[in-house]
């Protein structure tokens, strides 16, 4: 988990830093439609919500196209699929 969140804030870095971020819930990112990402940390997994779009295939993110994986529970996915772990 804490590896994921690291690995994430690496990647993606953003102003605020983890414990705002986290506290806060919300970010805008640069999306095709600059929507709203809220992180969510349930169950010792992270989780990223898309907020208004119901379902999307792929996103850009700092300029680099990133394929996610929807969780089936609506605009939920999952952190580590925007993620290389190798």
């Amino acid at each position: 988990m804490e590896r994921v969140k690291k690995d994430f804030f690496n990647k993606f870095p953003f102003k605020a830093d983890e414990r705002d971020f986290f506290e806060k819930n919300s970010i805008c990112k640069e999306l095709k439609r600059k929507e709203f990402i809220n992180l969510r940390e349930i169950k010792g997994n992270l989780y990223f919500v898309i907020e208004g779009i119901v379902q999307i295939d792929e996103m850009l993110i700092n300029g680099e196209n990133v394929q996610i994986t929807f969780l089936g529970e609506k605009n939920f996915f999952h952190a580590s699929s925007m993620i290389n772990l190798k």
